[in-house]
C-alpha cells in the first residue's frame, strides 16, 4: 500500500465560478460524531492555502493573505460555501477509505 506523505502541501482544485483554490486536507483527527457545523469556518482557514483568479470589482487580483481570506469568507456566501463543499467533497472521501479499510 502506498501513501502520499505531502498532503500539506495542497492540491490546485477549479471552483464552477472559474476560481482556483489551493486545499490541504483537514485533518479527520480532529472531527468527532458531535462536531459542530461552525467548524466549517475552522476547516476553511485550515484548508485554504493559496488561491488563483479572485479578482475586485476592478478586475485586479485579490492578493491571498488571511485577511482577505476572512473577508470573502465573511463577505460572500457563495465563495465560502463552494469552497467548503470542495473540502467536504474530499473529506468525505476520505472517510469512506478510511471505514473501508477498518
Amino acid at each position: 500500500m502506498k501513501f502520499k506523505m505531502d498532503l500539506d502541501k495542497g492540491d490546485w482544485k477549479e471552483l464552477h465560478c472559474g476560481i482556483s483554490v489551493k486545499l490541504r486536507p483537514y485533518p479527520i483527527s480532529l472531527l468527532t460524531e458531535d462536531t459542530d457545523p461552525r467548524i466549517a469556518f475552522d476547516m476553511y482557514l485550515y484548508c485554504l492555502m493559496d488561491w488563483k483568479d479572485v479578482k475586485d470589482e476592478d478586475d485586479k487580483d485579490i492578493p491571498y493573505n488571511d485577511k482577505n481570506k476572512r473577508y470573502l469568507y465573511n463577505h460572500y456566501l457563495a465563495f465560502a460555501k463552494e469552497v467548503n463543499d470542495v473540502i467536504g467533497e474530499d473529506l468525505s472521501a476520505s472517510m469512506e477509505g478510511r471505514e473501508s479499510k477498518n
